[in-house]
């Protein structure tokens, strides 16, 4: 509602390019005027709050920011000593459980049922099974700062997708900025040469993979989300994702050595991690950020955790930053800032 000279109006958007002006009720011809309806400012203690959720959410998306940045480090780590399939299912396995009692504590149990297979099972092998495996064998073949650099396209490739999928349109602008960020990642890949028995080609290009299916199933998921909840939607998700994921990783799990030969306290530790921190807990602080921040700022917080990533691998000795690298850094995020500007 807006005041439109002297009188409430209401905003109708039922079709999709007219904007009409509807008034409410007739002029005034009261003598000494009408006064405008006005919305209650909100007392000192409510702006208290508000400014104190939003501290809250920012230090909550900044943690899990970190969390984020150090996880590629951490995984890349645990894969030196875990094969990447045998360390997925274990994953899955401990990880699922843990999202259903977050669904029990916080009093939302799941409503699923095995008649949602139909709707869950394209989200299980878009959004972890295939992700996820992608992800991780192409975390073998490539560095931690690219892999992280990679994911930040998510959003293009959602776009993308979006096009093809649900005929949504993209501006001259937009286009720009996806152009951008793909040139960016191909300078990337090809950043070690363009053979894939050497360099971080291949590792790249899976990681590139897990990102498409990541982002299918961020456009496959925007009903189920509005139907379940995101945290009914995650734990079901990972439940439907075993069927897809017990195949490939069965055999790796019961082959791997799980002696203290091979697998050290350290290793054990960054499993802890990648399960506890990296998969539950980022998932739940992304969660209560967005319901206290805009989503633009918590995506500028996702867009960080290259940085991240390339502080920790590089401070941990996993790399080395080259010109390479931070020429097609700039030009990802260059396309990303693009791609999210207006069409003016």
């Amino acid at each position: 509602m807006l005041i439109y000279k002297g009188m409430p109006v209401f905003l109708s958007l039922d079709y999709p390019r007219i904007l009409r002006l509807i008034p409410l009720r007739g002029p005034c011809f009261a003598p000494r005027g009408c006064e405008s309806p006005t919305l209650p400012l909100p007392s000192a203690e409510n702006r208290r709050q508000l400014v104190s959720d939003e501290a809250k959410g920012s230090v909550a998306i900044s943690l899990a920011g970190l969390l984020w940045g150090f996880n590629y480090v951490n995984a890349k780590f645990a894969i030196s000593e875990i094969d990447p399939f045998a360390l997925t299912l274990l994953r899955m396995v401990v990880a699922t459980p843990l999202f259903f009692v977050v669904l029990t504590v916080a009093r939302r149990p799941a409503r699923g049922t095995l008649r949602d297979w139909k709707t869950f099972l394209p989200l299980g092998l878009t959004g972890v099974a295939a992700s996820q495996l992608l992800w991780i064998y192409g975390l073998q073949h490539t560095t931690p700062a690219h892999s992280a650099l990679m994911f930040t396209l998510l959003p293009v490739f959602t776009a993308v997708l979006a096009i093809f999928l649900l005929g949504e349109r993209v501006s001259t602008l937009q286009g720009v900025g996806i152009g951008t960020a793909f040139a960016g990642a191909a300078l990337l890949a090809t950043e070690g040469g363009i053979s894939l028995e050497q360099g971080y080609l291949a590792g790249d290009l899976l990681t590139l993979g897990a990102v498409f299916t990541f982002s299918l199933y961020t456009v496959l998921s925007k009903p189920v989300v509005a139907a379940y909840g995101t945290r009914r939607t995650l734990a079901l998700t990972y439940l439907y994702s075993l069927p897809f994921v017990v195949p490939f990783t069965l055999m790796p799990m019961l082959e791997q050595d799980w002696g203290a030969g091979r697998v050290t306290a350290l290793g054990w530790a960054a499993v802890l991690y990648l399960i506890v921190f990296a998969t539950v807990g980022t998932s739940q602080l992304h969660q209560y950020s967005l319901k206290h921040l805009p989503s633009t700022k918590v995506a500028i917080f996702f867009n960080l955790q290259p940085l991240f990533a390339a502080i920790f691998s590089v401070a941990l000795g996993f790399e080395r930053l080259s010109w390479g690298f931070l020429i097609a850094s700039a030009l990802i995020f260059a396309g990303l800032v693009v791609f999210r500007l207006k069409k003016r």
